[in-house]
């Protein structure tokens, strides 16, 4: 008997992180598929607007964070544009109700 429950704790654990795992790939799907989505929009704007009439119109609603300055030092966490790479500014950390977040 407890054998047979150790073996199907051990497979229900390998389906749980198994479930984990496509919930994973497919968030990652979605990221990528509305980054190219934005990037046809984006090339759209580049056609209709040229090379810096396009960096005005760009929506900035896909950004990444990175740090900036000397390690150790100050160093301030920088937001950039996906899509046209430009610099929106300094990030705020904002409190949420699930932790902190940057935005």
């Amino acid at each position: 008997m407890p054998v047979l429950f150790l073996v199907l704790l051990l497979a229900a654990g390998f389906a749980f992180i198994g479930v984990l795992t496509l919930l994973a790939r497919l968030v990652e799907f979605s990221r990528e598929r509305r980054l190219l989505r934005a990037q046809k929009e984006y090339a759209r704007l580049e056609i209709q607007h040229g090379v810096v009439g396009a960096r005005e119109h760009c929506p900035h609603y896909l950004f990444r964070l990175s740090q900036t300055g000397v390690p150790g030092v100050v160093v301030l966490t920088h937001k950039w544009c996906l899509l046209c790479g430009k610099n929106l500014g300094t990030a705020r950390l904002r409190k949420t109700w699930y932790g902190h977040r940057w935005e």
